[in-house]
């Protein structure tokens, strides 16, 4: 029997992690920040689980001879309340890297336990999020020993902190993360897909109409222009066969023409189908010109040239309106 003057009478802290000792996790940090801290502070750690990191964990534990490290099989649901409230400490940990891949849901445990936790992990993570918001536990970079024994250190010899912590925790979990509050969650997410959902074929259908309405548009006005264009010379005003009498509608036609294409072919109107728009004009004019003989008119080149300079200039005007119009929609 020990003599009165080797017995520990330290108050023991006991360290818990429960659930599954992954390769995911930053256990290896947590035995060593242990290791460091055995000889000063009454420790009790439990690792409470299964995994592919158990064994190489138990031998480090072993050959650091870590007495005070434990290892249990997983406890069944109805038990894991007892091993939750039995914790005065509980330890999380992630590696860098698996954020948004794996969320440790150990935490929500923890918190509904009222205990305060030491996460070892990315500061960018949902955990580290969640305990900086709520003030319910202290956050360390992952690999940092150091970090790990300073923040164990300070928790288990302020146990007025630890009883905070497990307040805030406890307030945390009942103001977000309670059965109700989840389920309610989870419903208004599925609600807002359906409505949605529910939404976007009206809005398919809307836009699919609108670009059918201008592409109608864009050939009823071309129809209307090559024929218009093909009347015989006798039909033609006497003002309109020369000079720039004959070239001004040209231009004007083309550049309408080119607006509407644009119209047609780019989505609600916008820049990006510009050059197949001005391609379909080039072609249209291109026709146009070609086969004015066969109604008895001439084909000339100032007729073509006038054609482009009107789509070129109605392109030009619509880029220079493109950046006042989007200065105008952002003062509204």
């Amino acid at each position: 029997m020990p003599s009165p003057s080797t017995v520990d009478t330290r108050p023991v802290t006991t360290l818990v992690y429960s659930g599954n000792l992954g390769l995911g996790h930053q256990l290896e940090t947590i035995v060593r920040a242990v290791h460091k801290l055995s000889s000063d502070l009454a420790l009790r750690v439990l690792f409470v689980g299964e995994g592919k990191s158990k064994e190489p964990l138990k031998k480090l534990s072993a050959g650091l001879g870590l007495d005070c490290v434990e290892f249990r099989p997983p406890v069944p649901l109805d038990g894991l309340p007892a091993l939750l409230a039995a914790g005065d400490i509980h330890l999380v940990s992630q590696k860098p890297g698996t954020q948004g891949l794996i969320v440790p849901s150990k935490l929500y445990g923890v918190l509904a336990a009222g205990r305060p936790t030491l996460f070892v992990g990315p500061e960018d993570c949902e955990v580290a999020m969640i305990l900086r918001a709520s003030g319910s536990g202290v956050v360390v970079p992952p690999s940092d020993v150091e970090a790990v024994v300073d923040g164990l250190r300070n928790l288990v010899q302020e146990p007025d902190l630890r009883r905070q912590m497990g307040r805030r925790a406890r307030e945390c979990y009942e103001q977000n993360f309670g059965r109700d509050r989840s389920v309610a969650a989870i419903a208004e997410v599925i609600e807002e897909a359906v409505k949605n959902r529910n939404t976007q074929p009206d809005r398919a259908r809307t836009e699919f109409s609108h670009r059918w309405f201008w592409l109608m548009a864009a050939c009823l006005l071309t129809a209307m222009l090559l024929v218009l264009s093909h009347l015989p010379q006798g039909m033609v005003p006497a003002d309109l066969g020369t000079g720039i009498g004959d070239k001004l509608p040209h231009a004007l036609a083309a550049g309408l023409l080119t607006l509407i294409w644009v119209r047609a072919l780019g989505p609600n109107g916008i820049w990006r189908s510009v050059g197949v728009a001005f391609l379909v004009v080039v072609f249209i004019v291109t026709l146009d010109e070609i086969t004015q003989p066969l109604v008895g008119r001439s084909c000339t080149a100032d007729d073509w040239l006038a054609d482009l300079t009107g789509a070129v200039l109605a392109l030009a005007i619509l880029g220079a309106s493109v950046p006042f119009c989007g200065r105008k929609r952002e003062g509204e």
